[in-house]
């Protein structure tokens, strides 16, 4: 059995292993951090703290106050956790076809075509994107999006907001 090559913490823009017959395989999440040249671990704990920064820093601006501190921490971490498990469990998928191809005795094209066909499945973009944008709504009419917060200012409730939008969209296309 040969052994693979794509480590599922490996996350750099090169990977030569994310390209199959000349096409790259990544999901959005990784094409989206894949912009810097640093595993995609690190590429969204990074985006993660940067939304902790700039959300803490509009909100102290706006509000005066650091109540809102450890919410907008929670979001940070879950905007960058799921999407680090969801680009993780894609590359451990990814490393399953060549396990397939060691231990199935079919016609290497069939079981190629087979797993291609599961992968696009499972990891399809839009339907990704579409899963997440229900769930935002669904959490919506239910009344799970209000957090219980007063703001002084429109600005702060926008960006609040728009971060827990951004964390149920990433969540739910996870």
């Amino acid at each position: 059995m040969k052994e693979s090559n794509l480590s599922p913490f490996s996350g750099s823009r090169n990977d030569e292993s994310l390209r199959v017959n000349g096409k790259s395989h990544q999901i959005f999440l990784e094409r989206f951090v894949s912009i810097i040249p640093i595993p995609y671990y690190w590429g969204w704990a990074i985006f993660g703290g940067i939304i902790f920064l700039v959300t803490s820093f509009a909100l102290i601006y706006f509000e005066n106050s650091s109540s809102y501190i450890p919410s907008i921490l929670i979001l940070s971490i879950l905007i960058a956790q799921q999407s680090i498990i969801v680009i993780w469990a894609h590359k451990r998928l990814k490393q399953f076809n060549e396990y397939l191809l060691d231990i199935i005795e079919l016609p290497e094209s069939g079981i190629l075509k087979w797993y291609e066909d599961q992968m696009a499945i499972v990891f399809n973009a839009k339907g990704m994107l579409v899963s997440g944008v229900l769930v935002t709504v669904f959490l919506h009419l239910i009344g799970l999006d209000k957090f219980g917060f007063t703001f002084q200012s429109f600005y702060s409730s926008a960006i609040i907001e728009f971060d827990y939008i951004l964390a149920q969209i990433l969540m739910g296309s996870g």
